[in-house]
């Protein structure tokens, strides 16, 4: 092979591999490229846009922040380590002598609820008071130093007569489901906040009828059949405790005040009576309270 020739076919190689890299670059690899840049361009093209939401929800986050930390340094209830059944009554029977007034008051527990780093006591508390009483005692509950929830509460207006002054009294019958809280988180044991120390003025009693009923005072000492408590239901008889404590056996016709039993469901735990309260006649069923709960109607 000549000298020119073999020149010549080494050109022609060097030309042919150029032709073939600048093919590859020009048709395949560059618009690669370009489209990855446009991907990128778009993307950035997009988060630009997005930064006047991102500012605003960046303000909202920061707002969110600092309304949790003004609640948790402003917390109000210490949630202790444990519950103790006792401490919680002797708690209970303080807030009852800061209501200024008379509550009687009967707890029941109800056993324990255990989360991951928290937890509950259920305690159920059934018993009676003047309005303005436990509305303090409930207010007390509420704005007091311990972390207690009503989970459950039923209400009953009950009129009665004083038997020394024969004068009318409304008493409020309460039957509740309360948890007191406890935790392992240290940071809430204590808190630093201020506390209300009275209740709010209160001038409405929602129990408080327009025309109270002209009704006689129980001066026989008659069960009182919507201050009482239920503890057993025979298929002849059933058991209770007055509003004064005391354990009362009942049969079908018993008088009672303002009424009669009128009917005993042993297999519904129920007795029935029947009230005439002034002229209005009314059904009431009374029935045993299992773990604290008791269902009246």
């Amino acid at each position: 092979m000549s000298y020119a020739l073999r020149n010549s076919v080494v050109l022609f190689v060097l030309l042919l591999i150029v032709l073939l890299v600048g093919g590859y670059i020009w048709a395949i690899h560059q618009p690669a490229k370009i489209e990855e840049q446009e991907e990128r361009i778009a993307e950035l093209d997009e988060k630009i846009a997005r930064i006047p939401d991102l500012i605003t929800e960046y303000n909202l986050l920061n707002e969110e922040l600092e309304d949790q930390r003004r609640r948790w340094e402003g917390r109000t209830k210490d949630i202790p380590r444990t519950d103790i059944t006792g401490e919680t009554y002797n708690y209970f029977n303080r807030s009852i002598d800061r209501s200024g007034g008379f509550v009687r008051l009967d707890m029941v527990y109800g056993g324990k609820t255990e989360e991951d780093r928290y937890g509950y006591n259920t305690y159920n508390l059934r018993g009676e008071a003047p309005f303005h009483v436990f509305y303090n005692f409930l207010w007390y509950l509420e704005n007091g130093r311990r972390l207690y929830r009503i989970h459950s509460m039923n209400l009953r207006g009950v009129e009665t007569r004083d038997e020394e002054t024969e004068m009318p009294r409304l008493m409020v019958t309460f039957d509740m489901q309360l948890r007191g809280y406890f935790t392992s988180v240290e940071e809430l044991f204590t808190s630093t906040g201020q506390r209300p120390v009275r209740p709010n003025a209160l001038r409405y009693n929602p129990f408080q009828p327009l025309i109270l009923s002209n009704i006689p005072p129980n001066i026989h000492g008659l069960i009182e059949a919507e201050r009482s408590e239920l503890r057993a239901v025979l298929p002849d008889k059933a058991i209770l405790v007055d509003h004064e404590g005391e354990i009362r056996t009942i049969r079908v016709g018993d008088e009672v005040y303002l009424g009669n039993v009128t009917n005993i469901v042993p297999e519904e735990s129920r007795v029935e009576f029947t009230l005439n309260k002034g002229g209005i006649i009314e059904r009431f069923n009374l029935r045993i309270r299992y773990n604290g709960n008791n269902t009246t109607r």
